[in-house]
């Protein structure tokens, strides 16, 4: 059986387990004039609107879970690979959530949100950098809109991420920034050891606006790539396969960077290939993360400034804004 990446199914099956355990209120906003909850607003609503901010937590859990069990599957199938046997050769490596290293500034209140690691250890808040081959930050959200009836029950999809006035997962400037603010953060504490590739994870597109930037990010060896892990909504969009008319653009929205700093992964297959080849090369010194196509004393010195902001998001900017002017 084909291992299926991001769906309509899997957000449906969101909705299904939580409803059982929360009010609908907890995971839509309520249309009172159609008498029909929704997932966000529709494009053409023009009413009042209110701010759900009860369904992130909800979300943010159920996506975690669900890359656990992904990865955890890359583990096993790598572990039978051929090619990869020599990372698995006297490596016992596992997947954890909530990865605690204060060598790292991951303390417990902003953990790692997955990690994979080399080592027996069971206990995630005493991990040393050494054990840890891979960091995945998660900004996975609600990417179709739904509308649910409390009074059949019934749950239905009311179009992708260009129908509904929400912006999802990595379309939010927010999450995008948070995400390069905790990398930087973690570069600053590795800057002279071999850095750990980090990677973001997705399940939308994103906006032009981030395409020359994440890009930059995979040169300079800040983030190793901002992946999307649903192949299924760019379908409506343009094919993942397919990035002759505009280099994988269409109405603002990117596929693909020129540099893969951002790519849709298109299969499981290939999302697993991509997680093993960057640790199989990680730990065999075979990638240099840090490029040297900037000075590192520089590249320290931008990151160093940059840390100094007061949180994740302000630090991305200010990285941003240093590294565009060369300091």
């Amino acid at each position: 059986m084909e291992i299926q990446l991001w769906t309509k199914g899997e957000e449906a099956e969101f909705f299904r387990t939580y409803l059982k355990r929360v009010k609908p209120e907890k995971l839509f906003y309520y249309l009172k004039e159609e008498d029909l909850y929704y997932a966000y607003y529709p494009k053409s609503y023009k009413g009042k609107k209110t701010t759900l901010q009860s369904r992130n937590t909800l979300i943010g859990e159920y996506t975690e879970e669900w890359v656990w069990k992904l990865l955890s599957k890359v583990i096993e199938d790598g572990s039978k690979d051929p090619q990869f046997k020599e990372l698995f050769k006297d490596r016992n490596l596992s997947v954890i959530k909530h990865l605690v290293c204060e060598e790292l500034g991951l303390g417990s209140e902003s953990p790692a949100d997955i990690a994979i690691i080399r080592s027996d250890k069971v206990d995630k808040n005493k991990m040393n950098s050494e054990d840890i081959l891979l960091i995945f930050e998660v900004k996975m959200s609600i990417v179709w809109n739904w509308s649910y009836s409390s009074k059949t029950n019934e749950l239905e999809c009311k179009g992708d991420f260009t129908e509904h006035q929400g912006n999802p997962s990595l379309l939010r400037s927010d999450s995008m920034l948070k995400a390069i603010g905790k990398s930087l953060s973690i570069r600053l504490k590795t800057a002279e050891k071999s850095p750990i590739p980090i990677i973001v994870l997705g399940n939308t597109p994103i906006t032009e606006h981030y395409a020359e930037m994440v890009d930059k990010f995979k040169e300079k060896g800040i983030i190793q790539g901002f992946y999307s892990l649903n192949p299924s909504v760019v379908k409506g969009l343009q094919s993942a396969n397919d990035v002759a008319h505009s280099k994988g653009r269409k109405e603002g929205y990117i596929i693909k960077t020129e540099h893969e700093g951002f790519l849709t992964v298109e299969s499981y297959e290939d999302f697993k290939n991509r997680v093993l080849t960057l640790m199989k090369d990680f730990v065999e010194n075979k990638s240099v993360f840090l490029s040297c196509l900037i000075d590192k004393v520089v590249l320290g010195r931008i990151i160093e400034k940059a840390s100094k902001e007061e949180n994740y998001e302000k630090m991305a900017e200010v990285f941003v804004e240093l590294l565009q002017d060369g300091e």
